[in-house]
C-alpha cells in the first residue's frame, strides 16, 4: 500500500517520501554551501546569500505566524462557545491541531534560518556595519510580518463591527 497508493497508509507513505526528496536535496545542496561559507571570503560578503536567508526567514516566519493566528482563532471560538470548526467538517483536532503542528515545524525552520544569519555575521566581526546591516534586516523583516498580521486582525474586526451595527451578513449570521 505504501508503494502503490492503495489502502490506509497511503498518506503516509506520500508525506514520507515528500520528506525524504525535500530533505535529500535541500540538505545535500545546503551542506555544500555552509562548507563555503565558511572557508569563502567572497561567499561570507554574498548578497544572494543574504537574499536567500532572509527570503527564507519571511516566508517561515509568515507561515509561522498565521498558522498560530488560525490556532488562536480556533482555540478563542471553543472558549467564547462557538463553533471552533465553522463549516469545515473537520475535526476539532484537525482544524487547531494542524496549524499548531504547521507553526511548530515552520518556527523551527524560522529559528534555524535566524541562527544562520547571526552565524553570518559573526564570520565578519571586522566588519561592525555589516552585522548591524544583518540584524537590522532580520528584525525589518519580523516587523513585517508583524503589521501585515495585525492589519489583517484589525480589518477582520472592524468588518465584524460593522456587520454587527448595520446588521449585515458578511461576517455574522444574526438571525
Amino acid at each position: 500500500p505504501l508503494v502503490t497508493g492503495n489502502g490506509p497508509a497511503s498518506p503516509r507513505g506520500n508525506d514520507i517520501a515528500w520528506i525524504i526528496v525535500g530533505a535529500a536535496f535541500w540538505i545535500s545542496h545546503w551542506l555544500v554551501i555552509q562548507r563555503i561559507m565558511a572557508s569563502s571570503e567572497d561567499e561570507q560578503y554574498s548578497v544572494l546569500r543574504k537574499v536567500y536567508l532572509y527570503l527564507m526567514v519571511f516566508q517561515t516566519l509568515a507561515v509561522t505566524v498565521t498558522s498560530l493566528a488560525i490556532f488562536l482563532n480556533s482555540l478563542l471560538r471553543l472558549i467564547l462557545g462557538t463553533s471552533p470548526l465553522g463549516n469545515s467538517g473537520d475535526s476539532l483536532l484537525t482544524q487547531a491541531g494542524g496549524p499548531l503542528i504547521t507553526a511548530l515545524v515552520y518556527g523551527l525552520f524560522w529559528a534555524y534560518h535566524w541562527r544562520v544569519l547571526h552565524w553570518d555575521a559573526s564570520l565578519v566581526p571586522e566588519a561592525p556595519p555589516r552585522q548591524a546591516n544583518i540584524k537590522r534586516g532580520y528584525h525589518y523583516l519580523v516587523a513585517l510580518v508583524g503589521l501585515a498580521v495585525v492589519s489583517s486582525g484589525v480589518a477582520t474586526l472592524l468588518q465584524l463591527l460593522m456587520d454587527v451595527v448595520f446588521s449585515g451578513t458578511l461576517a455574522t449570521d444574526l438571525g
